[in-house]
């Protein structure tokens, strides 16, 4: 008995859909092989390349590979200092990464969140930051290194880029449930402020930062 046109249809575009399934869970498959055979090889890497990128160390009790939806690392109970100085703790950090990584790209941070903790912020007489200071000092091993570019940069007096400044960001950075104590030294105040949920998107292409903030401030 032969069938109508209708139920033709209907059968080539379940075997369309099948086969999309099928290669869509392969394809994932392989490119999620790596991280699941080898985590603390991709954990190491992405460690690295902050390291590298910012300075910064990261001591941590537990970690485990995430897959979706974006593959990476999830930290728990998370010290980060630089130059063996602590400048932020939380109880959870999740790193996210491209797939590129996978496929012979360079690895690029995609999200950063820092999920349950406390920040300490303190702004000095002089108007400076010591926490944002620390983060973007350069490393030990590369203070020699820097300082001849440092005597180019200032006798140029050329201004800084975009992508000199927010290059090695990575493309999103969100808070939750987060404390920040503001001791605020210029004007004498202590600030506490409670952010629930906060995201920060760093559009390199259109050179502009995106900030959305729910959250709430008591004196």
């Amino acid at each position: 008995m032969s069938t109508n046109l209708p139920e033709k249809i209907k059968n080539y575009f379940g075997r369309i859909f099948l086969g999309s399934i099928f290669l869509i869970s392969m394809g994932t498959f392989f490119l999620l092989y790596p991280l699941l055979s080898e985590p603390d090889y991709y954990k190491n890497l992405i460690l690295l390349k902050i390291n590298e990128q910012s300075g910064l160390s990261f001591n941590y009790k537990e970690s485990e590979p995430i897959f979706l939806p974006f593959p990476g690392i999830e930290l728990t109970e998370v010290n980060v200092s630089k130059n063996s100085e602590e400048v932020i703790r939380v109880k959870k950090l999740i790193i996210q990464i491209n797939f590129g990584i996978f496929i012979g790209r360079n690895l690029e941070i995609r999200k950063v969140i820092l999920n349950t903790g406390n920040i300490e912020l303190k702004r000095e007489k002089d108007e400076t930051f010591p926490i944002l200071s620390k983060f973007f000092e350069p490393t030990n091993e590369s203070n020699d290194d820097n300082s001849a570019d440092k005597k180019e940069t200032n006798d140029i007096h050329s201004p800084l880029e975009y992508d000199q400044i927010f290059g090695n960001f990575p493309r999103s950075i969100v808070l939750k449930n987060v404390n920040i104590n503001f001791d605020d030294r210029l004007y004498n105040r202590n600030l506490a402020l409670y952010i629930w949920d906060s995201r920060v998107d760093f559009d390199l292409y259109n050179q502009q930062i995106d900030l959305a903030y729910y959250g709430k401030l008591n004196e």
